[in-house]
């Protein structure tokens, strides 16, 4: 029989969610690298098996980084090995969207600086 919603402690549900929310960032970061595929296949000029060595290898050190975490925090306590890691990731996140925006930015300036020169 399962317990009610109410033998279940509130800090029981938010260690869930913060877990869920955490693994699904994990997931996501896993695989923006296949969103990036055709940026990668135009800027290297790489093949497809190129391109499955990339992936393969992004993966390997992602999974060596979040078991050298674990064992961190086995040896260090979890809060303090979690809390600043989530907060590496989502800095991290956070710089490569702007990077990403400002490439966008100074992309489109040189686009309208051609056209403008072209048009002259």
């Amino acid at each position: 029989m399962a317990p009610d919603d109410e033998t279940i402690p509130r800090r029981a549900w938010m260690a869930l969610f913060v877990s869920t929310l955490v693994v699904f960032l994990a997931v996501v970061n896993i695989s923006s690298v296949n969103v990036a595929f055709p940026s990668i296949r135009e800027d290297f000029g790489s093949t497809d098996a190129e391109l499955s060595w990339i992936v393969g290898a992004y993966n390997l050190v992602v999974g060596s980084l979040l078991l050298a975490a674990g064992r961190l925090s086995d040896s260090l306590g979890r809060r303090r090995v979690y809390l600043p890691g989530v907060a590496i990731v989502a800095s991290d996140t956070w710089a490569a969207m702007r990077a990403r925006k400002a490439l966008e930015v100074q992309w489109d300036t040189q686009t309208a600086s051609a056209d403008d020169s072209e048009q002259i």
